[in-house]
């Protein structure tokens, strides 16, 4: 009767730290998931107003290739363009798609983005 005893406290304290373990691993399993999506934060100098500037290079980032979103401030002088990750899509083509729209991209800032 002991040695059964024995084996099923055993059991039931086996079970119950790897549930502690399954438990602790599980919220740092999710956190470390790739990026369903990358922003492109630009600086853009030149826009002067939001109803000609702002959709003008609007439409111009929106052909980039992997864009999901685009949004532009002419008062803030950025843009926020959305890509679906992972992208081919470097700075440069984000400057010369800038430069086509008749501006200048000053910086840019790459940063995932949680699903």
């Amino acid at each position: 009767m002991t040695s059964i005893h024995t084996i099923k406290t055993a059991s039931i304290y086996a079970a119950a730290v790897l549930v502690a373990i399954i438990s602790s691993v599980s919220p740092l399993a999710a956190q470390s998931k790739t990026p369903a999506t990358r922003d492109a934060l630009v600086t853009v100098s030149g826009m002067a107003c939001e109803t000609m500037c702002a959709p003008t290079l609007q439409k111009r980032l929106a052909k980039l290739p992997d864009v999901k979103a685009v949004t532009v401030s002419a008062e803030k002088g950025t843009a926020v363009i959305t890509f679906a990750f992972p992208t081919k899509v470097q700075d440069k083509e984000i400057e010369q798609a800038v430069a086509d729209a008749g501006f200048k991209a000053t910086k840019i800032e790459w940063r995932p983005r949680a699903s």
